[in-house]
């Protein structure tokens, strides 16, 4: 067990916009969504697990983020069964 504390960008940015992703992505559109996706991912710091949604990658200022040294991520990619 690492210990450590554990945050997940969608909950974060559920809660920031007081709204369920679909919702988000339905009222707002996938840019507003994005854009505080970025800001919660941003204002992640120290020893923290940080789960992502797969888009978070596509801002190249969130790969830059997590690429930075102080940063390990781990990339997830397991069978279509798998998951469903």
């Amino acid at each position: 067990m690492l210990n450590l504390p554990y945050f997940d960008t969608d909950v974060e940015v559920e809660n920031l916009l007081k709204l369920p992703i679909n919702e988000i992505f339905c009222q707002l559109g996938e840019a507003v969504f994005r854009l505080h996706e970025e800001l919660v991912l941003c204002s992640m710091s120290g020893a923290r697990i940080v789960a992502t949604g797969g888009g978070v990658v596509e801002l190249e200022y969130n790969r830059d983020f997590l690429k930075q040294d102080v940063n390990k991520v781990v990339f997830l990619c397991p069978e279509w069964e798998t998951v469903f």
